[in-house]
């Protein structure tokens, strides 16, 4: 499963684009993908969803949209789950591999970049013109 979220904002598994539900659950998919591995806390979700003036259901509401998005993702394999953790929720997705490119292959002798944050995912973000 392959998450977007530069430029339009996706999952694909296995070539079957997957719907993420409205703005709450899309927002909440969000954060969780920023934060993956890390648990994130309702009330942190709360705030993303709602900045302002979050309704008293806010923490319900939040919940609700975790189980619409582990439904989605469960139809579609094990590759990403989003975990219960203490107070909050953590989304465990495998790493992430850099699609191939055509660009021509580098000199045996010299060693190839090594990437890491910011890098390592545009390296994964698929330039679409």
């Amino acid at each position: 499963m392959e998450f977007r979220i530069l430029g339009s904002f996706e999952a694909d598994a296995g070539g079957v684009m997957l719907p993420l539900g409205g703005p709450r659950e899309r927002t909440v998919l969000a954060v969780l993908l920023l934060e993956a591995s890390r648990t994130v806390a309702v009330t942190r979700l709360v705030d993303a969803v709602w900045p302002d003036a979050p309704p008293t259901t806010a923490a319900k509401q939040v919940r609700n949209a975790i189980s619409l998005l582990r439904a989605i993702l469960a139809c579609h394999g094990p590759s990403a789950v989003i975990a219960a953790d203490g107070a909050g929720y953590r989304l465990e997705v495998p790493a992430c591999t850099p699609a191939p490119t055509s660009t021509p292959a580098r000199p045996p002798r010299s060693p190839a970049p090594r990437l890491s944050g910011p890098t390592t995912c545009l390296a994964c973000w698929p330039a679409r013109t």
